[in-house]
């Protein structure tokens, strides 16, 4: 659904607008974010909709975090979506938080250049 527009099997689940909208920011909304400590994290990124949004080589990738390191990690123009559950001791931890995103960008790639 968050690779295909807002379809899931053939039926709507979300309007393809919010979703677009989501991968595009408001006037303003990327300079806001590039002061916070976020962008240390997160650089070029924003937040929009519930999703933490994060340039990829064929455009906007949307990612959902949780605590203790789950994560939904969504590269449309990949056309691949990693959903990641975990354990980690701790709520958040950045160093693990790139190494995973990391992880789900070197995978995304491979799956892209392989054609899935």
């Amino acid at each position: 659904m968050l690779i295909d527009d807002g379809m899931a099997q053939g039926y709507p689940v979300v309007p393809a607008s919010w979703l677009a909208a989501t991968r595009v920011p408001d006037p303003g909304v990327r300079e806001a974010f590039a002061v916070t400590d976020h962008e240390l994290a997160l650089p070029g990124g924003w937040y929009r909709n519930q999703f933490w949004v994060i340039p990829g080589p064929g455009g906007p990738v949307l990612v959902c975090l949780g605590i203790h390191g789950q994560l939904v990690y969504a590269d449309r123009a990949a056309r691949t979506v990693v959903a990641k559950v975990s354990s980690w001791p701790d709520a958040q931890n950045t160093a693990y938080l790139l190494d995973t995103l990391r992880a789900c960008a070197a995978l995304a790639a491979r799956l892209a250049a392989s054609g899935g």
